[in-house]
């Protein structure tokens, strides 16, 4: 057992490794939050920087588009910091997020406001909270 997770762990730093077939597992997570909004995900993957650092799953290019097709938000890359010990007994435990090169669409009403909205809803504490833990 050592072995295999001194292997994995010599494989981490060396490049990522990708795991695009968590991307519809993503996808559906925050297409569950309830904010009539389908999301894409372009990539996912795995890295370890350093040994100095956490283990970091990047998930990439994450689209929000609203039901008449309107890009409403993008997000270049996601990055989770997870903790190396949790991997190796299977638990993905989140330690850090950082979130890199968002862009997000404002719309005016009719009444001339400016506001942030994601579909019919904004975006609050509670649903990134949400967000966060389902993923």
């Amino acid at each position: 057992m050592l072995a295999v997770t001194g292997g994995l762990a010599w494989r981490l730093t060396l490049a990522p490794i990708y795991l695009n077939f968590l991307n519809q597992h993503i996808e559906s997570a925050l297409d569950d939050l309830g904010l009539d909004l389908k999301f894409k995900v372009s990539q996912t993957s795995i890295l370890w920087r350093t040994v100095d650092s956490v283990p970091e799953v990047r998930v990439q290019g994450i689209s929000a588009v609203d039901n008449q097709g309107r890009t409403l938000g993008v997000i270049e890359e996601t990055s989770i910091g997870v903790s190396f010990s949790g991997l190796m007994t299977g638990i993905l435990a989140p330690r850090t997020l950082d979130i890199l090169g968002p862009s997000l669409r404002m719309l005016r009403d009719k009444g001339g406001a400016f506001q942030i909205e994601f579909g019919n809803k904004a975006l609050g504490p509670a649903d990134a909270s949400s967000a966060f833990q389902r993923l």
